[in-house]
This record gives structure tokens, sequence and C-alpha cells, in this order.
């Protein structure tokens, strides 16, 4: 169902992330990421290994805690949602199977 303000047009992106900050112990994992995607935009997450592509995906399905910043999809804040929340609203990760 696509979103819709109240001027009948989308509101904002469908993911936003702002400041987002992950942890592993003491080891700051993700520094303050903030990116914003649009309902029908495609993205690529790149980088080399260790930059922090599997942990920001991670954070955005739940299955990592978020220390600091804001996740919010669809226009409802889900920071704080547990994984199986996130499924229910459309959020999945599919890993790769080799």
């Amino acid at each position: 169902m696509p979103r819709e303000g109240s001027n009948g047009t989308n509101d904002g992106p469908l993911l936003e992330i702002e400041g987002l900050v992950t942890h592993y112990g003491r080891i700051k994992a993700l520094h303050e990421v903030s990116l914003h995607i649009g309902e029908g935009e495609l993205v690529a997450l790149v980088g080399g290994n260790g930059a922090g592509k599997t942990t920001l995906l991670r954070t955005i399905s739940g299955l990592q805690p978020s220390s600091a910043g804001d996740i919010t999809f669809d226009g409802r804040a889900i920071t704080r949602f547990p994984p199986d929340k996130r499924v229910e609203i459309g959020i999945a990760q599919v890993p790769e199977g080799r």
C-alpha cells in the first residue's frame, strides 16, 4: 500500500536512518550512519571487508542492537522494535546461501 500524506503524495523516505551507532562489545562497528531511501529506489551497499555492510543490514533488521540513532520505516520509528515486529511490517533479511 503506498504511503500517502494529507495531500495524497508520499511523505518522506520509506527508510530513514539517522546517526546510527552499533557496537560489538567496546568496538564501535557503525559510526553515526545516516541514509534516506525513497520508495522505489534501488540502493547498493558496497565496501571492503569489515566496512560494516552486514552490521548495517543486521541492525536495520533488528538482529544487531543499535547503541544510538534512529531507524524509521514507512513513517514509523522502529529503532526499538524486535526483529519479529520488523518482519511483520515488511523488513526481512535473506542471507546469501553458499
